[in-house]
């Protein structure tokens, strides 16, 4: 099944300082506490987009990403949304890619969902 992370600010204030609930598929995202103790956030350049986009791309990647790429996410993608978001693993994937071809990410792994089609891929080429 395809991964949908979601994303929405709750409570009166409804800004970048507010509470907030990000899931995947419907279960409570894990926060890996890299540079934001208390929590997400999304909409700017800070420390709570940069653990969202972390926590984005270690559940996608399934491993803990590249510092750099998961920097690179947030500023093309976590830093634009609003109050609420949704993003799907397709989308992830394509950003990925691009970036990686384009230069602009170096981290050269690829996505375990990838990597695992590759590998196939090499299995069934004639040698």
């Amino acid at each position: 099944m395809d991964k949908i992370y979601t994303g929405i600010r709750i409570g009166k204030e409804r800004d970048t300082g507010s509470e907030v609930v990000v899931t995947v598929n419907g279960e409570t995202l894990k926060h890996h506490i890299v540079h934001s103790p208390t929590g997400f956030a999304w909409g700017y350049n800070g420390s709570g987009p940069a653990d969202l986009a972390i926590a984005i791309l270690w559940d996608f990647l399934g491993e803990e990403p590249d510092h750099k790429t998961a920097m690179e996410f947030k500023n093309d993608i976590v830093s634009g949304w609003g109050n609420e978001w949704t993003i799907e693993e397709y989308e992830i994937e394509n950003w990925y890619e691009v970036n990686i071809i384009s230069g602009h990410v170096k981290d050269q792994r690829l996505p375990k969902q990838l990597r695992e089609e590759e590998e196939k891929r090499k299995r069934r080429e004639p040698r």
